[in-house]
């Protein structure tokens, strides 16, 4: 096989797994979405009638595209320019902590922190690290 055959193949499947990588990270920020649009269902009236709650969801590709405050507390997911999804916690005026990174693994998309593939449990375990402490 020729080098620019070789670079043609490696190129092709460069970009076949980059489009995988995509529509994963995808398909789970429409799961975050929609967990939180169900939330943001169930909440509508006790949103309405304070500001210590909101629940915000946006189509945005890149940037926080859902995000849930209660009182001070924010925890908020982030696609970045390179296809990954940060999941961050900001508690009134101090710093963000990065609770997790949600990316591609080749095969899967996949939680660094837990080390294992994203599912909607994992978005109860980031709830309960944000807000518990504050609400039981």
């Amino acid at each position: 096989m020729s080098y620019s055959e070789k670079l043609i193949q490696k190129v092709k499947e460069m970009y076949i797994l980059d489009h995988k990588a995509r529509v994963h990270i995808d398909k789970t920020q429409h799961s975050i979405n929609v967990f939180f649009s169900d939330m943001k269902f169930k909440l509508r009236i006790v949103e309405e009638k304070t500001d210590e709650i909101n629940i915000r969801i946006n189509e945005a590709v890149q940037g926080v595209f859902a995000q849930i405050m209660i009182k001070q507390t924010v925890l908020s997911f982030e696609r970045t320019p390179n296809g990954t999804i940060l999941v961050q916690l900001k508690n009134g005026g101090e710093m963000t902590t990065e609770l997790d990174t949600l990316g591609w693994d080749g095969s899967r998309v996949a939680s660094e922190r837990y080390d294992k593939e994203f599912t909607i449990p994992l978005l109860n375990s980031y709830l309960k690290e944000a807000f518990h402490e504050m609400l039981f």
